[in-house]
């Protein structure tokens, strides 16, 4: 933990998010990325290297899947989208509530898009 002389007068130092990115773990790159274009709209936006596939939403956030198959089947991932209407009728889903869905990729990850 970094202490210092935060701007809450707690001694905490606050951080500041310059970007982000979330990884899943997938065992097959191609079924994966087939299924995550079919909720994007879109294919990724590079594959980087062999085994990952990236797509990146604005300047600041990003999405990895990569194959490793030891850890495919056991990852949680959230998304908050804009057009999630769009997305329920393009993707079949659980509906989980009026502004969310939840469903499971191909390898079993749990997948949570919510409405931004």
């Amino acid at each position: 933990m970094v202490r210092g002389a935060g701007p809450g007068g707690d001694g905490m130092n606050a951080m500041t998010r310059t970007d982000s990115c979330a990884d899943l773990a997938c065992s097959d790159l191609d079924r994966s990325a087939d299924f995550f274009a079919d909720i994007f709209g879109r294919g990724p936006d590079s594959r980087p290297a062999p085994g990952e596939a990236v797509w990146i939403f604005g300047e600041a956030a990003g999405f990895r899947l990569v194959v490793d198959g030891t850890r495919a089947g056991q990852g949680v991932l959230t998304l908050s989208l804009s057009g999630i209407a769009t997305d329920r009728e393009r993707v079949e889903l659980g509906a989980v509530g009026p502004s969310s869905m939840r469903l499971r990729d191909p390898d079993g990850n749990e997948v949570l898009l919510t409405a931004a």
